[in-house]
């Protein structure tokens, strides 16, 4: 017998939802620090206040803005994106909407919520009039590649760190 999908609702974050997503970011930047520990940083005492302060940011000003994802267990996933201008001379991509940071909770991965919650950035892109949607991925995430890959996302440009001791 097939499970009937999940159902979720995904919405504008509110204050109430603060610590939730605190502990989702945690989530993020302790996966982030284990792929690449020279780029990302990992968990220190301030992290917590700089995420408190960044989300209230995004609640208070949508800047960026701050999707939720709401299920049975109460919120297991967000994602934050924004527009932006570059005025480089040599890019096509003048006006174009950034997805900053997607992340879903482990028990609801594969579940179809990265995607809904890419498709919900993407449609505020489109109704801005934004061209492109962009993003950035660690090239150490093979499965997330692969899940942008399949979304239609094309590795254009790489960005090359040195760590310079």
């Amino acid at each position: 017998m097939e499970k009937p999908p999940k159902t979720y609702i995904i919405r504008k974050a509110k204050h109430e939802d603060i610590d939730k997503v605190v502990i989702m970011f945690r989530e993020q930047f302790h996966l982030h620090h284990k792929l690449n520990p020279v780029y990302f940083v990992g968990d220190r005492p301030e992290i917590v206040e700089l995420i408190h302060e960044y989300i209230i940011k995004s609640i208070n000003e949508s800047d960026p803005l701050l999707l939720v994802a709401e299920g049975q267990e109460g919120l297991v996933g967000f994602i934050t994106f924004k527009i932006q201008k570059n005025s480089y001379f040599d890019s096509n991509l003048t006006y174009y909407g950034e997805v900053i940071e997607v992340y879903v909770c482990q028990s609801q991965r594969k579940s179809g919520l990265g995607k809904r919650l890419i498709k919900e950035a993407e449609n505020y892109f489109k109704k801005e009039k934004c061209e492109f949607s962009r993003l950035a991925v660690c090239s150490a995430n093979k499965s997330i590649a692969t899940f942008y890959d399949r979304l239609g996302y094309a590795n254009t440009v790489e960005i090359r760190v040195k760590h310079l001791k």
